[in-house]
């Protein structure tokens, strides 16, 4: 039986109730906790992620580590030693405390490839202006690539590597100036 407050194997009660006079030899039923009744989860999507990562995923989630496999071919998709397969799969319904089974990359994953932002108007107001530029790709989400402060009314532009597909957002003082733009394929 669950029981919120009883730990597992906490004897919750039995039958007939404690303090019955019952013939010797009689059986007496135990009725065990089982602790606390599992919280329903979907399994997160671990592609991508580290070992040490997905971990951390798993035990924020209550979900357990189980078999951790190492591929047995490359992979042009996920950079070696992060996570490129996963069973059960992401969106799947679990308990906590269930397994989710892990299958390590051997890389080498996706080659290092160049996209250009060209010609961002920094405001000509007086003032200077920081931009950032972020990138989500196989390296990670929102990875800052540029962080620097511009002078009123220059006009910027910069290489931005990423790996595999993703998008990139700029900022411009903390405000989007492009968003979600898809990089090249």
């Amino acid at each position: 039986v669950y029981d919120q407050t009883a730990p597992p194997g906490t004897v919750l009660r039995t039958l007939p109730p404690a303090g019955s006079s019952v013939p010797q030899g009689s059986e007496v039923v135990l009725i065990i906790s089982r602790g606390p009744e599992p919280k329903a989860v979907e399994v997160p999507d671990l592609r991508g992620l580290s070992l040490d990562d997905a971990k951390k995923e798993l035990d924020r989630l209550g979900l357990a580590l189980g078999e951790v496999v190492r591929a047995t071919e490359q992979s042009a998709e996920y950079f070696a030693g992060t996570v490129m397969d996963q069973e059960p799969k992401a969106g799947t319904p679990a308990l906590a405390g269930d397994a989710v089974r892990l299958t390590i990359s051997r890389g080498p994953g996706p080659p290092a490839r160049t996209a250009i932002i060209e010609r961002v108007t920094i405001p000509n107001d007086g003032q200077k202006h920081r931009v950032r530029i972020l990138v989500s790709d196989a390296k990670g989400k929102n990875r800052e690539v540029y962080n620097r402060m511009h002078d009123p009314g220059t006009v910027f532009s910069n290489a931005v590597t990423f790996y595999g597909q993703g998008t990139i957002s700029l900022y411009v003082d903390e405000e989007p100036y492009l968003l979600n733009e898809p990089l090249p394929t």
